[in-house]
């Protein structure tokens, strides 16, 4: 493995990233999130001194359950403060303490109270978590934007608020679904507030200075933690259906202000799909076997717990993904959920007007229209519940992932087989 690595979903999200991440940070001198928000999240289920700790991440990266290593919320990443400081009570408390060091790059923005207001009014038809997170990055982009360099000049910061609120309160009050007026010198009060906890658990830097000194200077090993999937890329994913932020491999560099080798691009991707929100699903399936996979996974969102859509695992992301992000491996969770299915289907092309094709058409209504291309293979019925070693599969569980592999042509490097940490195949 390299030095530089990066974890990416290659499909929705919700694909099992948080296993892999935790397993991964040992070995790494440091820990980045460099884009996402609160509107997405990973679990991580660890054993410290004996106890087993489960652990759910929004803001904060998953390396941070690893003491002695840093942890980087870099500019990429949108910050809810009042969030940050709750999510870090959970953990630092889950944890008796034994936690890494917090950091938070002084170019990130906000999310403000109202742009949960605004998030709620305006975007019911795309699914959204109404985290704020869409609005938010409109406000990056309209650069009405607050940074957390803002907070160091109270006053600056508070004639902004106070012209950002009147901002949105107007548009509440032409959007469709009209909510309360925000009162703008109780924003400041709620968000400054917040801010003052943060600066008590994290130190705020200068985090492209920090970074670039410690990747090209001390060569230090850092993991690079993305949030969400391929497929909700804000621009390459299924647009309009998508997240506010970018979701593939180069976003390291644009979130972080820091040109990143990656040495590794490990792809996660779910022995089996799943979909929150609204949205077509190509391989969705509605059936007892779709609510068998969707019990028997735990199909439940880590930050809303929204029941998760199940289908059949779709291999067309992962060639339309490979584009972009150019996987040298890839992790396969969740294997040990497919136990006891007598036939399983994998969707290796979409058929289009009666043409066949192996890419995500980028007009939405194309896409609404493909049918899934399957091939079917054997199931098997033995537990493979914590099983490590590859050749203890049952033949038709090897079969099913060398198929996968053989298809995308990706190394299958990593395979779940159970929810605790060490239950993994790894492969060499």
């Amino acid at each position: 493995m390299g030095k530089n690595k990066a974890v990416i979903g290659t499909q929705w999200g919700d694909e099992g990233k948080g296993k892999i991440i935790d397993w991964l940070s040992e070995d790494a001198d440091g820990i980045v999130r460099f884009q996402g928000a609160n509107n997405a999240g990973h679990s991580a289920i660890i054993t410290l001194e004996g106890i087993t700790h489960s652990l759910k991440y929004n803001l904060i990266p998953s390396g941070y359950a690893h003491h002695g290593k840093w942890n980087l919320m870099a500019a990429g990443e949108m910050i809810d403060l009042a969030h940050l400081v709750k999510e870090q009570k959970l953990v630092f408390n889950e944890l008796e303490g034994r936690v890494g060091e917090l950091l938070l790059d002084l170019r990130a923005c906000v999310t403000i109270p109202y742009h949960i207001g605004l998030d709620k009014a305006n975007n019911a038809h795309i699914g959204t978590t109404n985290r704020g997170v869409g609005p938010a990055h409109e406000d990056r982009a309209g650069r009405r934007a607050i940074r957390i360099l803002d907070f160091e000049n109270p006053e600056t910061l508070k004639q902004k608020i106070i012209e950002n609120t009147l901002h949105a309160n107007h548009l509440l009050l032409i959007g469709k679904n009209h909510v309360e007026q925000y009162d703008p010198n109780k924003v400041f009060d709620e968000v400054m507030e917040a801010y003052q906890k943060v600066k008590g658990f994290t130190k705020i830097i200068d985090g492209k200075r920090f970074l670039a000194e410690r990747v090209n200077v001390d060569n230090q090993t850092v993991l690079f933690e993305l949030s969400q999937g391929y497929m909700l890329d804000n621009i390459l994913g299924t647009f309009p259906m998508v997240t506010s932020s970018r979701t593939i491999a180069s976003e390291v560099t644009a979130g972080t202000g820091v040109y990143i080798e990656l040495d590794n691009r490990i792809g996660v991707v779910k022995a089996y799909t799943t979909r929150v929100g609204n949205g077509h699903f190509t391989t969705e399936l509605t059936d007892d076997i779709g609510r068998r996979i969707q019990e028997v996974g735990k199909e439940v969102g880590t930050t809303t717990g929204r029941t998760r859509r199940c289908g059949w695992v779709d291999l067309v992301p992962i060639y339309d993904g490979d584009i972009t992000n150019k996987y040298t491996e890839l992790n396969l969770t969740k294997l040990d959920v497919l136990t006891g299915i007598p036939t399983i289907k994998v969707c290796t092309a979409y058929e289009l007007d009666g043409s066949k094709i192996e890419f995500i058409p980028p007009n939405l209504s194309d896409y609404e229209r493909v049918k899934p291309v399957y091939i079917e293979l054997p199931g098997w019925t033995q537990d493979i519940t914590g099983v490590r070693d590859f050749d203890k599969l049952p033949q038709n569980a090897q079969r099913y992932v060398d198929k996968i592999e053989n298809l995308v042509n990706i190394p299958i490097r990593y395979i779940g087989t159970g929810p605790e940490r060490n239950d993994m195949i790894i492969r060499n």
